[in-house]
């Protein structure tokens, strides 16, 4: 059981580091690097759940949880 939560931990702790890149490369090529840019709805959302590894390591874990719903966490990277 400590093997599979380890394993789960690390898993979701690698995923975090790449969503989290990916985000932040979206927001540079997109110029968003200065304040006041890049204000939409959905680069917001994309900072909410993506904007740091910690914040990317909770929205991964209540998404694996049921704690939110996939949707929720999809709508930010498709858009």
């Amino acid at each position: 059981l400590v093997s599979s939560v380890a394993l789960l931990a690390l898993v979701i702790y690698m995923i975090a580091i790449y969503f989290t890149q990916l985000a932040l490369h979206h927001r540079l090529d997109a110029g968003c690097g200065q304040p006041g840019r890049c204000e939409s709805e959905s680069d917001v959302e994309l900072s909410l759940r993506y904007g740091t590894v910690d914040t990317t390591i909770l929205s991964l874990f209540q998404s694996v949880t049921g704690g939110l719903e996939w949707r929720y966490m999809a709508e930010p990277l498709m858009n």
